[in-house]
């Protein structure tokens, strides 16, 4: 990074968690919005092209995006969500909004599927729900029978969860990040220093989390209980030496933008981050997470020429990655 004329030069942004592809109308100028923001690889987890999507494969889906050339952002494709029959997103999308898999020989067979169909990693949900909506979970039979195949072809399992235990099956289980962080309770210290032994990248998605907090009713006083377990978790995990990427969770509420994900980028420095570690979460980290480490988020000899400018230096306001 060095300041030139004024502006700042960094690698082109990654938002590594996304729903940007809910279906295959998602159009050619919209995609360049994304990426004239500065926000040049994405990773969409979670789309709904698969064994049940009323449109294309993955693999025709790439194929429309090719035409596009370099009009639009480098895109990741999970593919649909790896659940359990019944289980998160399915009782609030419907049948068609994830992959369900009943055992752990499915859940082999429709990772391979999926890879085999041009899916770029996989993304899983590992998720009970709550008292007042429990859901099925995969199980760590399951989870474990989907990395295998991941790691076995050279590619991620990236999981959602929202719960301790959630989290714990999904480390054991073998994943490569968590999108989202432990939402419902605190972090354990055991659960964060497995998680920095094992390598497990963590994408926190705060502003989603605010508004899901925000959604239940919580008091004032609640929500700030929340905030302030939400942050100390971060914070530990921060301390212990875990890695953070960022992920903003586009397509999940109306606060996160289309392109650069600003409120996010914020949230991250209010909740402790330094610009800089912001800064490398959305570019080298995000890379390795996007399993693109190797050609992208650092500049460097070697690497794809994926720069960007910005007006003024982010390093003193984060702000300032808001005018690419």
């Amino acid at each position: 990074m060095v300041d030139a004329q004024g502006g700042t030069i960094l690698p082109g942004f990654i938002d590594a968690h996304t729903h940007i592809f809910e279906s295959a109308g998602t159009t050619q100028a919209v995609l360049n919005r994304w990426l004239r923001a500065g926000v040049t690889t994405v990773r969409d987890l979670g789309s709904r092209y698969g064994k049940d999507a009323p449109s294309l494969s993955i693999a025709a889906f790439k194929q429309q995006l090719a035409a596009y050339g370099n009009t639009i952002p480098t895109i990741v494709i999970a593919g649909p969500i790896m659940t359990a029959p019944g289980g998160y997103p399915v009782p609030m999308l419907g049948r068609g909004s994830a992959l369900e898999v009943a055992n752990a020989e499915e859940a082999r067979q429709e990772a391979e599927r999926l890879l085999a169909d041009g899916a770029d990693e996989i993304k899983i949900a590992v998720e009970s729900g709550g008292p007042q909506q429990p859901f099925p979970a995969l199980t760590l039979e399951q989870v474990k029978a989907i990395t295998e195949v991941a790691h076995r072809q050279g590619t991620r399992v990236s999981a959602h969860v929202m719960h301790p235990q959630d989290a714990q099956v999904a480390i054991d289980g073998g994943v490569d990040d968590l999108a989202h962080k432990v939402l419902f309770g605190e972090m354990p210290d055991e659960l964060i220093q497995q998680m920095v032994e094992r390598n497990v990248w963590l994408v926190p998605t705060l502003v989603v989390e605010d508004d899901l907090a925000a959604d239940v009713g919580l008091t004032d006083e609640q929500m700030k209980e929340f905030v302030e377990i939400m942050q100390d978790g971060l914070r530990r995990y921060l301390a212990a030496g875990g890695k953070v990427a960022m992920g903003s969770d586009f397509g999940a509420t109306e606060r996160i933008p289309q392109g650069m994900p600003l409120p996010e980028l914020q949230r991250m420095v209010e909740f402790g981050m330094t610009p800089m570690q912001v800064i490398m979460a959305a570019t080298s980290h995000a890379a390795q997470v996007c399993n693109l480490g190797d050609r992208l988020g650092t500049l460097e000899v070697g690497k794809q020429g994926d720069v960007i400018v910005v007006r003024d230096n982010p390093l003193e306001e984060i702000e300032a990655m808001g005018e690419v």
